[in-house]
């Protein structure tokens, strides 16, 4: 138990259950430990906590839950629509929020009503506004491994020459042109960044909190920590003392299976492959000939299929086929005979199969789901397939590889025990250091001086400027005493001559 009870508001405005799912265990974490938590989401929880309560806010921003068409997936993913998109959604659902009757009370009140933020943050500074103009520390969480925004905010080293972009296909390891396109895209989403705060905040700080817009920096310094849904074993990458790391803090212990797919697993004695695309794309946009090979491929193959097919009527299966809307995914991938995960990549799905040692068949269609997959291909714990070239071969050619050659069985145990060796469990990371905020008044010791100096400074560009400037000094220094040296002595020789 603490030892002070806090008052702690969670906000999380993104309409996708499995980001709800990673922001969750910290909030009832805490309410566990004794504070009171109140939480403000599109999903309602099961609880009988009577120190947590859930605001369940309504908007006409669109779902993440199956809504998404395969075609729509991949044009999101061209950069300038993902930035169009998230920057306008994000202003959207920080407009819905503010709006609310909750939160305007507490803004017009001016009390503090609470002693934390824990938000779910991206590109906006909405929450740092909010947080100012409560004079409460903020706490960020971000869903994905990797996002700028979020390493401008606390000031993490994301030099483009080895940290990728979310929406690119890299790796740490990049190649010169690889390289090349990262840093100009940086270059890109830096100025998004900028944009958003100075287009969109000025207007919200207006209308909503009726100050002046404070300075990026200022806002910047209402951010304790970060959390990064991220592990060294994942992506190594430098970070500062107020960014943590809690992978798979979304897992939970396994559960025993429903009866019924836990005998269609024991029957299946060549093993049994698990077929997912998540809970964003919409299964039934998948093209007619694509859908038709997966059958071919499935019906072709020794072992057994669990699919989750979201909404998808499939009719004319094979018998090794099961299908169904919904599998408890995490408690099917614990199972010693589930061979490999067929799937979108979602960085979710890739912690469970790293923790359940099932060796992955990439198959992505948007944002950071292409660079989850190059990551474990790289690692030799799965296999990448381009969606649009897909054919027949080309799947039962990987299925066939996942299966038979151990290498990638034996690569992903490797990789899973990386993973789950740690001092502190996901969750116990995040509770601690959310406590350690707390104790210490938004521990603003921990803030690196590289998220407070000017971009100028941070690049060294002054003392580069001034080592260039006093060489050029030099030279001139050094050419002028030549030429005059040179004269003098031309003078002299001159003279002799007329004489």
């Amino acid at each position: 138990m603490p030892l002070k009870s806090e008052k702690i508001l969670g906000i999380f405005p993104t309409y996708s259950k499995s980001h709800y799912l990673m922001n969750q265990p910290i909030t009832k974490g805490l309410a566990a430990r004794g504070h009171n938590v109140t939480i403000i989401s599109h999903f309602k929880s099961e609880s009988n906590l009577n120190n947590y309560e859930e605001i369940i806010f309504g908007d006409n921003l669109r779902s993440f839950v199956d809504t998404v068409t395969i075609n729509e997936a991949r044009e999101m993913n061209r950069l300038l629509n993902h930035l169009s998109q998230a920057l306008t959604m994000e202003y959207e659902s920080c407009l819905n929020i503010l709006k609310s009757h909750f939160l305007q009370k507490i803004i017009k009140s001016k009390e503090k009503s609470f002693d934390l933020i824990i938000a779910e943050l991206y590109y906006s500074t909405c929450y740092n506004l909010l947080a100012y103009y409560l004079n409460i520390p903020l706490i960020v969480i971000l869903p994905p491994t990797l996002f700028i925004g979020t390493d401008i905010i606390v000031g993490n080293p994301n030099n483009p020459s080895f940290v990728p972009l979310i929406n690119t296909p890299y790796t740490t390891k990049m190649n010169f042109w690889q390289r090349f396109t990262n840093t100009v895209q940086y270059v890109i989403e830096n100025i998004a960044y900028y944009y958003y705060f100075n287009h969109y905040m000025e207007e919200i700080s207006k209308n909503y909190f009726n100050i002046e817009l404070p300075t990026y920096d200022t806002l910047h310094k209402q951010v304790a920590l970060a959390f990064y849904n991220n592990h060294f074993s994942f992506v190594s990458r430098p970070l500062v003392p107020n960014a943590i790391n809690i992978a798979g803090i979304h897992i939970k212990e396994s559960k025993s299976l429903p009866t019924e797919i836990q005998t269609f697993i024991d029957s299946a004695k060549n093993g049994v492959i698990f077929f997912s695309f998540g809970t964003t794309v919409k299964a039934s946009s998948m093209n007619p000939e694509k859908l038709e090979i997966i059958k071919e491929v499935f019906s072709s193959i020794p072992q057994k299929i669990i699919w989750r097919t979201n909404e998808l009527n499939l009719t004319d299966l094979p018998s090794n086929v099961m299908t169904g809307q919904w599998f408890p995914q995490r408690d099917i991938l614990e199972n010693k005979n589930v061979k490999a995960f067929i799937s979108h990549s979602g960085v979710f799905g890739i912690f469970e199969a790293i923790h359940t040692e099932t060796p992955v068949i990439g198959i992505p269609f948007l944002f950071d789901q292409f660079q989850n997959i190059q990551i474990l291909v790289d690692h030799e714990a799965g296999l990448y397939i381009d969606y649009e070239e897909m054919d027949k071969n080309i799947l039962l050619e990987s299925i066939n590889q996942i299966i038979n050659n151990t290498k990638y069985a034996n690569n992903m145990k490797k990789f899973s025990k990386i993973f789950k060796d740690r001092p502190m469990s996901p969750l116990d990371t995040a509770l601690y250091w959310t406590e350690y905020v707390l104790r210490h008044d938004g521990a603003p010791h921990m803030r690196s001086e590289i998220a407070n100096i000017p971009l100028h400074q941070y690049l060294l560009l002054d003392v580069i400027a001034t080592v260039v400037l006093s060489f050029l000094f030099l030279i001139y220094v050094f050419y002028w005493i030549s030429i005059n040296i040179f004269t003098y002595f031309k003078n002299v020789e001159t003279k002799k001559k007329q004489l």
